[in-house]
């Protein structure tokens, strides 16, 4: 029986960009990230931030954070927190699946005295994109913060490419751990390898793509990415026409 080919192995993209922890492949600088993420919650820090280059797997990596430690803290992700003080608070109580109100920051402040007198595990809002909360709503975040008594964490995700510092608008710089974006040409090997296992395909195709691993690392510089961009255009190329509307980026 033949290996399936890629584009028909369940209609996916195997290297298509994806925050599913199952995609996850570890590389030192990931675990380092992970472990000093996990440290500074689990030693009580209010805030932190994570800070990475574009590409480099920094939303992943909260898919990875929030289940190690999912049974000792509730972690709430907010992909877009552009958001007025009220938005972001009625965003967060849907999220915890409270009624909605027409005072949203004043129910979030109840809910979060409710949780607290439960003994519910503390609330970690895990916040991408950070550099875009306007200053108001990242105000309104530290008050409900200060009232919560430690309940409340907040772990910020930004780019190093972020040109506006919120935090340097508020005077206040949380503690950051910084990921490495660039793997090396054994972490692009592994990464690569990895995924080809979890969606085997054509041997002749799985040869080609070891032999351009170089090129790859060069072409790429390490970027996470980049280069799933770059074998996708190598399996793309290699696709038949007829195949290509069956190989999906889901």
């Amino acid at each position: 029986m033949s290996t399936p080919h890629p584009r028909s192995h369940a209609g996916r993209d195997p290297f298509a960009p994806t925050a599913d922890p199952l995609a996850y492949v570890p590389r030192p600088a990931t675990e380092r990230a992970l472990d000093q993420l996990e440290q500074r919650i689990r030693a009580g820090a209010a805030t932190v931030t994570l800070s990475g280059p574009c590409g480099s797997g920094r939303t992943l990596l909260l898919r990875i954070l929030s289940r190690r430690i999912d049974h000792d803290f509730h972690p709430l992700y907010i992909p877009y927190p552009k958001l007025a003080p009220a938005e972001l608070c009625a965003w967060i109580l849907a999220a915890l699946g409270a009624p909605a109100s027409h005072d949203p920051e004043g129910a979030l402040h109840e809910q979060i005295s409710c949780d607290i007198a439960i003994g519910f595990p503390p609330l970690l809002l895990m916040i991408d994109d950070a550099a875009s909360l306007p200053r108001d709503t990242l105000s309104c975040l530290y008050a409900l913060q200060e009232d919560s008594v430690g309940f409340l964490r907040i772990l910020f995700v930004r780019s190093e490419l972020d040109r506006r510092d919120v935090f340097a608008d508020d005077g206040a710089t949380p503690p950051e751990v910084e990921l490495e974006g660039r793997m090396d040409p054994g972490d692009v090997a592994r990464y690569v390898h990895a995924h080809l296992d979890r969606h085997p395909i054509d041997a002749a195709l799985r040869a080609r793509l070891e032999a351009a691993l170089p090129g790859l690392y060069e072409t790429t510089e390490g970027n996470p990415a980049r280069l799933q961009s770059a074998v996708t255009r190598i399996l793309c190329r290699a696709a038949p026409r007829a195949g290509r509307a069956q190989f999906t980026r889901s």
